[in-house]
């Protein structure tokens, strides 16, 4: 059964002629790896990102293609080089207050 052919719009030479050759497009794809860095930085901070987070997902999508696209390294890249918030000050933590019985 032959396969329907297309093209993925955005992605230069982006014809496929078949399933495989989809996914090898994506995966190849600048474009659609810093996609998926930034899908999951809006999924986990719960906003879209904004230009002060340029220096964090461009760290978080070079982590990511050089783990080969292991998807538990991109989790762990973006909690390791995520900057929290600073504590307010006279906060006490939960932690402290609340010791392990």
């Amino acid at each position: 059964m032959p396969y329907a052919t297309g093209e993925i719009a955005g992605i230069a030479n982006g014809a496929f002629a078949e399933p495989k050759q989809i996914g090898r497009l994506l995966a190849d794809s600048r474009v659609c790896q810093e996609c998926i860095v930034k899908q999951f930085f809006r999924f986990t901070v719960g906003r879209m990102e904004n230009q002060a987070d340029r220096p964090l997902i461009d760290t978080v999508t070079a982590d990511f293609r050089g783990s080969r696209f292991k998807f538990k390294e991109l989790m762990i890249s973006l909690v390791v080089n995520r900057e929290l918030p600073k504590p307010r000050e006279g906060a006490t933590s939960a932690a402290r207050n609340n010791p392990p019985r």
